[in-house]
């Protein structure tokens, strides 16, 4: 079994076309587990820093750009938010610039990790923020399971929305405007989220009985590094606002 001496614990490809190779059969005779700590006093290793190095320096010039200026502090809050704003705003306009047709949009309150402060926006602060792979889906909803989405959404005390507003009143959705007109139970509504929401996360069970799905190539957070560089190229700071598109306890409409 020389031929197993010589073979880096890191290569489980080799491993196998060695064993392969071989004529013996191999079987494992003794387990000794063991756990290692990764710790501060740990000793570094000068050569896999010598390794990673150039591939960090050239991500840390990546990552510290700037790619756009907050007027003020961007965080989340329900029912309604300014981070939440932001977010489901660059996800509609990101849809429009590639002709994917939507009537509303809709993401989770939960996947908006940290806020935007105040000053520069760094490329690395919209990772913290959106840390997830996730893609843009659209699907189809009944005016019925629409209500039950809003609903949803009322009992959660807040998610992000864009083409829509409601109240909540006792944990239900109540005044629904989609695009400015009354939710019609018979209309078929197309919805823009996430692929993790359109699989039913964080609860949203609903989604599972919406039809048409479709995916898209395009990030969640890569709509959201569109739109801001996009604020920065026409010259404006990033100053998403709170405009009552989920109130509790208040009427809307013609008021």
């Amino acid at each position: 079994m020389t031929c197993l001496k010589k073979v880096s614990l890191f290569s489980l490809s080799i491993i196998l076309v060695c064993l392969g190779s071989c004529a013996k059969k191999v079987s494992v005779k003794i387990v000794d587990k063991n756990l290692y700590p990764i710790t501060p006093t740990l000793p570094q290793d000068s050569s896999i820093l010598a390794f990673y190095k150039p591939y960090k320096l050239q991500i840390d010039s990546q990552m510290n750009t700037v790619i756009g200026w907050a007027e003020n502090d961007i965080k989340a809050a329900k029912p309604e938010g300014a981070l939440n704003n932001l977010m489901v705003d660059a996800m509609a306009k990101a849809a429009a610039k590639r002709g994917i047709a939507f009537d509303l949009v809709h993401t989770n309150y939960k996947s908006l990790r940290v806020p935007i402060l105040k000053g520069n926006i760094k490329r690395f602060k919209i990772f913290e923020l959106m840390p997830f792979e996730n893609l843009l889906v659209t699907v189809k909803m009944s005016g019925l399971q629409v209500k039950e989405l809003f609903d949803y959404i009322g009992d959660q005390g807040g998610d992000p929305i864009a083409g829509a507003r409601f109240d909540i009143s006792g944990g239900k959705a109540e005044n629904i405007l989609i695009n400015d007109k009354p939710l019609n139970p018979s209309t078929v509504y197309t919805i823009l989220t996430s692929d993790y929401v359109a699989n039913g996360g964080d609860g949203a069970l609903m989604y599972s009985k919406a039809t048409d799905r479709k995916e898209f190539p395009v990030k969640v957070r890569e709509a959201l590094l569109e739109y801001i560089g996009e604020e920065t190229k026409a010259g404006r700071m990033v100053k998403p606002k709170i405009e009552g598109r989920i109130r509790v306890g208040k009427k809307q409409g013609n008021e």
